[in-house]
């Protein structure tokens, strides 16, 4: 039928938008913010390449809420190290030395 594969197109269309502009923000990544762990240790996942791999991975997991990643020029010991964070009610604050994002961050547009 012609109008059904229309409307399947519209709807695949509707689809794709709705989830591009979901993961595309404009502050996605946050080049200057880390967020503060209220007191909790979490590993460091070492040898991450890049922000685009640490929201990935934050983004595989399903109760990730947030993740920041330490680039290789970072001023710690933390270089290449990406943390998956649990709690988005984690206070945050300015840091030229991480970059970070939301699980639905993980790509530029």
């Amino acid at each position: 039928l012609p109008g059904s594969a229309t409307m399947d197109i519209k709807v695949m269309a509707c689809f794709f938008l709705v989830f591009f502009v979901r993961r595309c923000k404009s502050d996605c990544p946050d080049y200057v913010t880390e967020y503060d762990q209220d007191g909790v240790d979490y590993e460091p996942i070492t040898n991450i390449g890049s922000w685009e791999e640490c929201g990935l991975m934050c983004a595989s997991d399903k109760e990730c809420r947030i993740w920041q990643w330490a680039p290789p020029n970072a001023n710690h010991s933390y270089r290449g190290s990406c943390f998956k964070l649990y709690n988005n009610k984690i206070g945050e604050h300015y840091n030229e030395d991480w970059i970070s994002g939301d699980e639905h961050c993980y790509s530029h547009c």
